[in-house]
């Protein structure tokens, strides 16, 4: 079990690692949690910086509802000793990077909003 203090107003964000899966270049970057994305999200500069191929682009709906292009990058993402392996990611002009259903599905988490507290099992 682990547990992480909502750190930056009010919401939780994870500290994770980004891994090319091509040039095994990686970074940190904390993800903030975001139950209502179907995909994880990436700032684009991350995806430059780790020289992550480009796979294909996605049209996504954001939260205007407006239907928006966006190029993916296939990553394996480490959290602790956890590796999410291949998983398919937006490159968005976004600083804020977004973990989405597609890996939180694979947790078990417990999102204490009155203690501020994110909860791993």
């Amino acid at each position: 079990m682990r547990r992480i203090r909502y750190t930056r107003q009010g919401k939780p964000f994870l500290p994770l690692r980004i891994i090319s899966r091509t040039t095994n270049r990686s970074a940190r970057l904390d993800f903030q949690v975001d139950t209502g994305a179907d995909m994880t999200v990436i700032p684009s500069s991350l995806a430059d910086q780790i020289s992550a191929d480009k796979d294909a682009d996605v049209f996504v709906s954001d939260f205007d509802n407006r239907m928006v292009r966006y190029p993916t990058h296939f990553v394996d993402i480490r959290l602790g000793s956890h590796l999410f392996g291949n998983v398919e990611v937006i490159a968005s002009e976004s600083d804020t990077a977004y973990l989405g259903l597609d890996v939180l599905n694979q947790l078990k988490l417990l999102l204490d909003g009155p203690k501020n507290m994110l909860t791993i099992y």
